[in-house]
């Protein structure tokens, strides 16, 4: 299997992503739908203005700890999904370039047959193999920039929305 479709994010990794999406999507509730809560029942607590302000800001400040987490995190795992798939290409390359080295034309009947099997399947992997870059572009761009963009703008949105509306 190619290292290029495999999952290039750790446990750690994966669990930071999900802490800050999930914290993200609860930030942008809480702005966008006008969920931003008055009082903890709870904890009988009742938020003020200024407490709903300071609310918000401790929420910008989960923001930025899960983000400033995940993208130490997702970055150690980008560069060794990025070496491994380095690593396979010359290896890909160090094997295609010795099967022209020392291919020899067949020598029977058999040897042809293989031969010519062996250059179908390796047109098939090519029809695949030409599909793994763009997937895996569209799968870096999700799992690494996406949780950073929405994050980004959830904690945006938070600020603003503590500055300008409470």
């Amino acid at each position: 299997m190619s290292v290029t479709l495999v999952d290039p994010l750790s446990e750690v990794s994966r669990k930071e992503r999900r802490m800050l999406l999930g914290l993200s999507m609860l930030s942008l509730f809480f702005t966008h739908g006008g969920a931003l809560p008055t009082k903890f029942t709870a904890l009988g607590v009742e938020l003020g203005t200024g407490e709903q302000r300071t609310f918000l800001f401790i929420i910008a400040v989960g923001l930025l700890y899960f983000l400033s987490a995940f993208f130490l995190y997702s970055m150690s795992d980008f560069i060794v999904w990025r070496k491994k798939m380095t690593e396979e290409y010359i290896k890909e390359s160090r094997g295609m370039i010795q099967s022209y080295m020392y291919d020899n034309s067949p020598q029977n009947q058999y040897d042809a047959e293989v031969q010519f099997e062996e250059e179908k399947a390796w047109r098939k992997y090519q029809i695949w193999s030409r599909l793994t870059k763009p997937m895996s572009l569209l799968r870096a761009i999700f799992e690494f920039m996406l949780p950073i963009i929405v994050a980004i703008y959830s904690i945006a949105n938070v600020l603003t929305h503590a500055y300008s509306e409470t």
